[in-house]
């Protein structure tokens, strides 16, 4: 976990601490950058589409690659909830994973959104 990540869920954990009725909705997000990351192969097809004004949605993906950007996003949802049980002690209930996503936009995130 980046440390900048760490802090802003410290913060974030202090605030459950302090607010006991709050629940959040914690949603794993994957982007361009994740799948250029992952496979760096598609690098090209992107920047060709970006030269001819189209966005990432045109780039088809495998189940495959799919699958893996999934996981990548539950994973950033699933860890991040875990770190706030285990280091705060927040109950687990309070803290609600929806379905990962991965979204295609220029200016879409890469990481966590977060819900109260």
């Amino acid at each position: 976990m980046l440390a900048e990540g760490k802090e802003q869920l410290d913060n974030l954990s202090k605030l459950l601490t302090e607010k006991p009725q709050v629940h959040l909705t914690m949603c794993g997000i994957t982007n361009t950058q994740d799948v250029i990351a992952l496979y760096p192969e598609l690098k090209e097809k992107f920047d060709n589409n970006k030269k001819e004004g189209k966005s990432g949605e045109d780039i088809a993906l495998t189940a495959e690659q799919s699958a893996m950007l999934e996981k990548l996003a539950n994973e950033r949802q699933v860890n991040s909830k875990n770190y706030l049980i285990n280091s705060s002690g927040i109950a687990h209930d309070r803290l609600i994973l929806c379905a990962p996503e991965h979204r295609t936009e220029d200016d879409a995130i890469s990481g966590l959104e977060i819900n109260i």
